[in-house]
């Protein structure tokens, strides 16, 4: 990644960062306006909401930066660090791990009514997920 995108990814992140914390600050500057000290813990209570919603949201918006930035290198796995790798994988694992998951090619060989061959069954899955790999 060039220095001008990394450049570029920071700054939406400060930005990002900066509207949530002004916001907070005017929120909680709003707290010294309440006389009754009863509303004062009430409106408290809010600002810890307040709080976590603006930490998730920035989180989610990091998140969401960086898997875009990461997808715009057109990375190859062998690429990447196994954690991304893995990521990158999430629908080809949660089919290996489907009982039901029959392989197309399993498929084409055997019809739409395959063997009952459970050791058959698990190396076609096998051979699913070591195609995903992209060796």
């Amino acid at each position: 990644m060039d220095e001008a995108k990394i450049i570029s990814i920071r700054e939406e992140l400060e930005a990002e960062l900066t509207w949530r914390e002004n916001e907070l600050k005017l929120l909680k500057n709003q707290l010294v306006k309440i006389q009754s000290k009863k509303e004062q813990n009430i409106y408290r209570k809010s600002l810890v909401v307040m709080l976590y919603a603006h930490y998730e949201g920035f989180c989610n918006f990091a998140f969401q930066t960086y898997v875009i930035a990461i997808n715009e290198e057109r990375l190859l796995r062998k690429q990447v660090n196994n954690y991304l790798a893995a990521a990158s994988m999430h629908q080809e694992f949660t089919l290996f791990e489907n009982e039901e998951f029959k392989e197309r090619q399993f498929k084409k060989i055997f019809g739409q009514k395959p063997p009952e061959d459970r050791k058959l069954f698990k190396l076609s899955k096998r051979k699913y997920l070591l195609d995903a790999l992209e060796f």
